[in-house]
């Protein structure tokens, strides 16, 4: 190459790019950078071609040199400059080149301002992350051996079971180019790997079934949640429009996969379409539904890539509108190889839009289809200044998973960094714990409602005699964020013929049970998953019965012979009726306050009437809409106990039963019909 002029050079290196031959290109532009380093736009170009060969060493030199060359010219050198120190691991030095950047820009780019501050922010992350060793992920990590990692790169990992990965892979040691303008390529293909100890797998068999095809790039394979649909990606050259993909699906009949079929043109519509994982929906209907999530880069996203939604009919195999997946997940720049983990509704997918440790990191959610909690970094070490994607958890041990990666210590081809390896991880500590619970039909509401969270937490929930059971009943899980604001879906369950339900939830966390069902109040019943000494977490919930009789509230005390409700009473409302009214938003109820027979019948008519307005009042003043109360006083004509013995004497404990404050559910504020339980 030495032998080549400047001139010849530099026309190499522009044939290398235009045929999509980065290494070559680099070649030729290092030797004529080198013989010719007053050429400035050539230098930019060579650090441009070492950031996208993820040479990030070299691309941080080049980019410097250019920055300093001409610092008005080239003045976002010093930002990629800043980029490549972050991707380097040298954190602090970014943080600091990231600050000068600010004071010399005077463009007014909002999403480059947007993008530098979130960088900065990712720096100041990572230097947390790993100066703290409590915030140090506790995790073993594996580099897969050279039987799977190969020279170039390795990707998207699928278990289809305990010991079997499925993985793509261009199976070469040498270098082999990409020529965008040859219809004849080498392409990517399925491989399979089988393990053969603890944390140990070998693989290079070609996998068995109607996926691999000539000429024809295939990977990206996702199971359906029943297991009989495999999903994958098949890639080629199109004329003026690179490399797109398109997702097919196969399905398994008596044991064998069916021939693939391109999905329809709603997903598959001229843009690439990747990626595909499946999920549960949001709220199961009738149908038997599930979620297909893949990534696109259609033009009505929110940025580059982005991961966008539809939801399959498992009867009629249809696909419904396509969705995008939202702005808590979707940035302006690329997000991508989502993995959903159908037990705990928790998405794992990566970004480079989002505050992280490197380029593309890992980050996790919780959720369905556009509805996700704010996405949180997985962290330290999982995630580091290189590219970490295609992170997956195996849905027979928890604490087990794959990613990708281009960090130092992979098989590595041309430079340290310039190719995705394989790697298994096992969690040291175990971040999932089992939770069973149980329904009952519950007719008395003090069973409910007498009991805070805590103590149903503690199984203390006390039962009518009956302990009737509810099967066939869906049971909602919601993730509670923040300062319990925020609430986001993260799982589901369907109670059995023995009204039971299980689910796989993370420690750590703080959740609510919502359960609906026609006939009964709604019911939320939160509960956290810290300090837990048993295996299993266990939840007892009693359902309480819509009837249209009027329930008691017990222990709803008044001054003597007044209507100002004393501070226990006040507590016991806010317990009871006022959590009432909050879980089930469209309920209009009527308060009824009842007295025993002393004194005329006029003044306890009118003390009755005040004391339920009392209690209508103080929901009002806790927020409850004033349309969904009203009050009725009934003095003692509605006693529901003798207010004096058969001899003729006091009877204390009637009385008290007789003062009583009760409520029934009277109409719906939404125009709904009331179903009550009889």
């Amino acid at each position: 190459m030495e032998e080549l002029n400047a001139s010849e050079l530099k026309k190499l290196g522009k044939a290398a790019i235009e045929i999509g031959d980065i290494y070559s290109a680099i070649d030729f532009y290092a030797t004529y950078c080198a013989k010719k380093p007053i050429d400035l736009q050539a230098m930019w170009q060579l650090a441009e071609l070492y950031r996208l060969s993820r040479d990030y060493v070299n691309a941080q030199d080049w980019y410097l040199k250019a920055y300093e060359a001409d610092n008005k010219k080239y003045s976002e050198g010093l930002f990629h400059y800043a980029l490549m120190l972050k991707r380097n691991g040298h954190y602090a030095e970014a943080i600091e080149h990231f600050n000068k950047f600010k004071k010399e820009y005077n463009g007014d780019d909002s999403s480059l301002k947007k993008r530098l501050k979130t960088e900065i922010i990712g720096c100041e992350m990572a230097k947390d992350m790993m100066n703290d060793e409590s915030t140090t992920l506790k995790v073993l990590i594996h580099h897969l051996d050279t039987s799977i990692n190969k020279a170039h790169v390795e990707f998207a990992p699928l278990l289809l079971d305990e010991n079997t990965l499925v993985y793509a892979s261009f199976k070469e040691d040498s270098l082999k180019y990409y020529n965008k303008l040859e219809d004849t390529i080498p392409v990517r293909k399925f491989y399979v790997a089988k393990k053969n100890g603890e944390n140990e797998w070998t693989g290079g068999e070609l996998f068995e079934g109607p996926f691999n095809k000539e000429e024809i790039h295939v990977g990206n394979g996702t199971l359906s949640l029943d297991g009989n649909r495999f999903y994958f990606t098949r890639c080629k050259s199109k004329k003026g429009k690179g490399i797109i993909c398109e997702i097919y699906v196969s399905n398994k009949k008596n044991g064998k996969w069916g021939e693939p079929t391109p999905l329809p043109k709603s997903i598959n519509n001229g843009n690439t379409a990747t990626q595909p994982t499946v999920g549960p929906v949001r709220k199961q209907k009738k149908k038997k539904q599930e979620v297909l999530y893949f990534v696109s880069d259609r033009a009505e996203g929110k940025g580059g890539l982005d991961i966008w939604y539809s939801i399959y009919n498992v009867a009629d195999s249809t696909y419904s509108e396509v969705k995008n997946g939202g702005t808590k997940i979707n940035t302006r720049s690329d997000e991508m190889t989502p993995f959903c983990d159908a037990e705990s509704n928790t998405m794992y997918f990566s970004s480079d839009g989002l505050a992280g440790l490197g380029g593309l990191d890992v980050f996790e959610t919780s959720g369905a289809e556009s509805k996700w909690r704010p996405a949180t970094n997985v962290g330290y070490p999982i995630n580091g200044g290189a590219d970490e994607l295609y992170y997956i958890i195996s849905h027979i041990k928890k604490e087990e998973g794959f990613f990708v990666s281009n960090r130092e210590g992979g098989v590595a081809l041309k430079n340290p960094t310039c190719c995705d390896d394989i790697y298994s991880f096992v969690w040291k500590d175990t971040r999932y714990t089992p939770v069973k619970g149980k329904l009952y039909d519950v007719n008395f509401i003090e069973e409910v409602l007498d009991m805070d969270d805590d103590a149903a937490n503690k199984q203390d929930l006390i039962f009518n005699s009956d302990r009737a059971k509810i099967a066939g009943q869906e049971v909602q899980i919601y993730e509670i964020a923040g300062d319990g604001e925020e609430r986001y879906l993260v799982n589901s369950a369907v109670t059995n013929e023995n009204s039971e339900f299980t689910l796989v939830l993370e420690k750590n966390k703080r959740y609510e049970l919502v359960i609906e069902r026609s006939g009964y109040f709604i019911k939320h019943q939160q509960f956290v998953t810290k300090n837990i000494t048993k295996d299993t977490l266990q939840q007892h919930i009693g359902l309480l019965v819509l009837t249209e009789a009027p329930m008691a509230v017990k222990n709803i005390y008044y001054t003597y012979n007044e209507w100002y409700l004393t501070d226990q009473a006040k507590l016991v409302i806010d317990t009871t009726l006022y959590k009432i009214m909050i879980d089930n938003p469209h309920i209009v109820i009527e308060i009824d306050s009842h007295t025993d027979d002393h004194g005329a019948h006029d003044f306890n008519m009118k003390l009755s009437q005040k004391r339920a307005e009392s209690v209508v009042n103080h929901l009002v003043k806790k927020g409850i809409k004033k349309s969904r109360l009203s009050a009725k006083g009934l003095g003692e004509t509605k006693p529901i106990a003798s207010n004096q013995n058969e001899d003729g004497s006091d009877n204390p404990t009637g009385r008290a039963k007789n003062r009583r404050t009760e409520f029934r559910v009277i109409s719906m504020d939404d125009g709904t019909e009331i179903i009550y339980k009889h």
